[in-house]
């Protein structure tokens, strides 16, 4: 299978008048030998496909496209003597451009490998006429019971794509009669019959071919028992929900494209607009190609994605005139519409969303929360489309842990950097240049958690991911200058096995020596953080969601955040406030996007927004108290004076000198270790996996 790249396209320009020849019959009888040979000779280039030149060399049309440019009358813009497109239309053929090019080879490589196809894109780019080329086509050429589907959610979208077929069909009868079918046409068919009367019988005529209309709505094996060449899935991102969603339609209909083990569809498309995705299932869908059996594209998803069309890839008015879009021109064409709407935040969106530049602007889905959406996606345009030099890009690696030499005594953490891995960082920690220590106070973590990994869910793929976010906030002093109050590292997975989730957790807090705010409905990770002798990580309670606890040792011992109606509500308004201030300062696109989707009734899909909301109400926990220089390179002159025992082993009071241990210093050092027993861990060779430095006192 040859998987194609959009760009190698871009140079393509309109071909050679052959390409089109088919748009004009010869002017003899329809009934005369001429105008036979001349269409079979058409017909044979509409199945196998022809090579014509064009300025620069050679190019292969495919059939289908060969058939799109000069047998599929559809409404397209006139233009003008200087071939320059206008802003209205006319029942005429398609125009060359290099994007379509591009869209029927994939369709044709689709086709060889018995593959699904899935279009999408922005709103007017004729993916729907695209599909339904192939459609007319296949009813047109087939002379024996060819069976075709057109399906949709909602009588809508069916209808509107219905009344497309109806329309082409008619006005290829007038274009080619010599091709026309007789049909039977209604609401909901298109049958190829027609009635005779034969020696006084009634017999029935025509190729039997069959296009039929179909509403899933709420019943998702509505199809079965049917096999079918050809089947339309219009607007898959406009799907129902519950019993007709989606998935449940897809599942239910794979069994109509094969029969007895081989499949018989030759082509499966799904077509989606931008303004019209309302469900997470088409994302599911295109991000999880291999699962749906979909031709992928590699251009705009690392791990491929199903075919996607920029909104300045074709954009009317940029390519009509040569073949060739102009990316440049339709993008800035784009970005002023963006920039005037800009103060109606509803109508700015719906632009956004219905001219797509991005495959994740393309499956924005409007959440119903109060976060500024025009801060949001400006942020994101800012990182996929700004200046480069003026975006953070963050860095991706991984933390191992430090081992003391010649042991497997673990005594900290380091950073590793990696392009695949699963951390991603914009700044790393700031240390004293006394001490070489981090900060205390200056970085809080939000950690919404998960309870099973992979190997314990049933929802393989599917269920939650633990999302970490850390936020720097402020030093005091001389370094409050320095860029403060934003979000440095983020952390979004679903790991096969959970504690390695709570592992990486782990090494994060210990990074940034960072305080561990987490919600308290997944309290597994709490229990790894105690095991290993870190509880002193973990943030207590929030002050806020303590209010109503009178015991005040009770009140001590809590820990984490629970997730209750008033507390979300408010770590909602803290996100809020920040995005209104600070919004400028995220770097991370999984963390934009999931704030732009964000659901205030079904929180379950946007861990890195809960682990946001955890932030902020941390950060507020704090009371506005700035970090402090580490407590050693605050006294790092001072002497201290009191009780010690010199070297003939006699008590002394006086100045203490360094080397020696002083009676609070033995008795403290004797408490923690005892009171840190009950939380060492020891590896399978008996040693500990943290030095004393990094055992808990709790």
């Amino acid at each position: 299978m040859i998987i194609y790249s959009i760009d190698d396209f871009q140079h393509l320009q309109k071909p050679h008048p052959a390409a089109f020849e088919g748009q004009t019959p010869p002017d003899v009888h329809i009934d005369s030998p001429l105008m036979e040979e001349w269409y079979a000779e058409q017909m044979y280039y509409c199945e196998h496909g022809r090579t014509v030149r064009y300025k620069g060399g050679k190019l292969r049309l495919t059939g289908d496209h060969y058939w799109f440019l000069n047998f599929f009358p559809f409404q397209v813009p006139v233009l003008d003597s200087r071939g320059n497109a206008l802003d209205y239309f006319e029942t005429n053929y398609g125009f060359y451009c290099n994007v379509d090019d591009y869209i029927f080879k994939t369709m044709e490589e689709a086709t060889k490998e018995g593959m699904n196809y899935g279009l999408l894109g922005g709103r007017g780019f004729g993916k729907s006429f695209i599909a339904l080329s192939i459609l007319s086509k296949m009813y047109t050429m087939h002379d024996d019971k060819f069976h075709g589907i057109v399906a949709a959610s909602s009588d809508g979208h069916a209808s509107e794509a219905w009344k497309k077929v109806g329309d082409v069909i008619r006005d290829l009868k007038k274009a080619h009669p010599y091709l026309s079918q007789h049909a039977q046409m209604s609401d909901d068919r298109i049958l190829a019959e027609y009635k005779m009367k034969v020696d006084g019988r009634e017999e029935v005529y025509g190729s039997h071919n069959l296009i039929e209309k179909h509403i899933f709505g709420y019943r998702p094996g509505g199809l079965k028992g049917r096999r079918v060449d050809y089947m339309l899935w219009e607007e898959f991102g406009d799907w129902a929900d519950g019993p007709g969603s989606l998935m449940n339609c897809f599942g239910a209909t794979e069994g109509i494209y094969e029969v007895g083990g081989i499949r018989k569809a030759k082509h499966v498309i799904f077509t989606g607009t931008g303004g019209t995705i309302k469900s997470k299932q088409a994302k599911e869908m295109y991000a999880n190609w291999e699962a749906f059996n979909l031709y992928p594209m590699y251009d705009f998803a690392k791990r491929g994605s199903g075919i996607f069309i920029p909104g300045h890839y074709k954009r009317q008015g940029f390519w009509e005139k040569t073949g060739k879009v102009d990316r440049e021109g339709a993008k800035a064409d784009l970005l002023a519409r963006r920039k005037r709407k800009e103060g109606n935040m509803e109508l700015f969106k719906k632009e956004v969303q219905e001219y797509p530049m991005t495959l994740d602007e393309a499956f924005m889905v409007e959440g119903t929360n109060r976060f500024n959406q025009k801060y949001l996606a400006d942020q994101r345009m800012r990182i996929e489309f700004g200046d480069k030099k003026e975006v953070v890009v963050p860095e991706r690696g991984e933390l191992k842990w430090e081992h003391a030499k010649g042991t497997s005594t673990i005594t900290g953490v380091t950073w590793v950097p990696h392009n695949k891995g699963d951390i991603y960082i914009t700044e790393h920690p700031i240390k004293d240049e006394g001490t070489g220590q981090i900060y205390d106070n200056l970085y809080v973590a939000g950690v919404d958690s998960i309870d099973q990994g992979e190997e314990d869910s049933l929802q393989q793929g599917e269920g939650s991911k633990l999302g970490l976010l850390v936020k720097k906030r402020f030093i005091e002093g001389k370094h409050f200058s320095s860029v403060s109050n934003i979000y440095v590292c983020m952390y979004n997975k679903r790991e096969y096995a959970v504690r390695d989730n709570y592992e990486t957790s782990l090494k994060i807090a210990m990074y940034y020596n960072a305080k561990v705010n987490v919600e308290y409905t997944k309290i597994g990770i709490i229990t790894h953080f105690k095991f290993e002798g870190h509880r002193h990580r973990l943030m207590k309670r929030p002050s806020l969601a303590t209010a109503n606890v009178k015991d005040q040792k009770l009140k001590s011992n809590l820990i984490g955040t629970q997730a209750t109606g008033p507390i979300i509500d408010h770590q909602d308004d803290k996100i809020k406030e920040y995005i209104d201030n600070y919004c400028h300062t995220v770097w991370f696109l999984d963390m934009l996007e999931q704030l732009q989707e964000y659901d205030r009734e079904d929180r379950r899909r946007y861990d890195l927004v809960v682990a946001m909301g955890l932030c902020e109400l941390a950060d507020e926990d704090l009371g506005g108290k700035a970090a402090k220089p580490p407590r050693e390179a605050a006294s790092k002159d001072f002497v201290p004076v009191g009780f010690y025992t010199d070297a003939n082993g006699k008590k002394q009071y006086g100045p203490i000198d360094q080397g020696v241990e002083s009676e609070l210093q033995r008795s403290l050092s004797l408490h923690a270790k005892n009171e840190a027993m009950p939380f060492s861990w020891f590896t399978s060779e008996g040693q500990g996996k943290f030095d004393k430095d990094l055992i808990s006192k709790d």
